[in-house]
């Protein structure tokens, strides 16, 4: 025996099909190419832990560090460290100067290190996904500082990259 009257008919007229969609009259958007890690890391500016390069700076936690070359195949990424340009250890070491700008994101005049630290590639992305850059380094300084490190680096690796 049913529960409803035998009368009442279930009228499903008016009810939305599960599981059905509506017709396509035109074909879906085809997604954006993903943009290659490289590209999407190299050249941004981000505030790196003080741990993570082993320096120490009363009152700082973290310094601007810039990623100046990313190897996905060795999973490490070349960073160039920033700190105040007035401090004495951006007028001993080789570095260069950066003008603070809202495409940066830097507060004040900072000092990139010429001498290169690698960082591995899977902290450097996280870092990315959480905090995100702070900014990105305008194409002319990044090609100077690019250039400077990468002749570093080939000259340490005796003419080999």
């Amino acid at each position: 025996m049913t529960s409803w009257d035998d009368d009442e008919l279930w009228d499903d007229r008016d009810e939305p099909v599960r599981g059905a969609r509506p017709p396509v009259d035109a074909e879906p958007e085809p997604l954006a190419d993903p943009v290659p890690l490289e590209r999407e890391l190299e050249s941004s500016i981000y505030r790196i832990a003080d741990k993570l390069p082993g320096i120490e700076a009363s009152g700082r936690e973290h310094h601007p560090g810039l990623c100046v070359r990313c190897d996905v195949q060795a999973r490490t990424a070349v960073m160039s460290l920033g700190r105040d340009a007035r401090s004495y250890w951006a007028k001993a070491a080789p570095t260069l100067s950066v003008e603070p700008s809202p495409g940066n994101g830097l507060t004040k005049c900072t000092a990139f290190d010429l001498a290169p630290w690698t960082m591995r590639l899977p902290v450097l992305r996280l870092i990315h996904m959480e905090e995100g850059p702070i900014g990105r380094l305008e194409a002319d300084l990044f090609t100077q500082i690019r250039g400077q490190i990468d002749r570093l680096l080939q000259t340490r690796s005796g003419g080999r990259q």
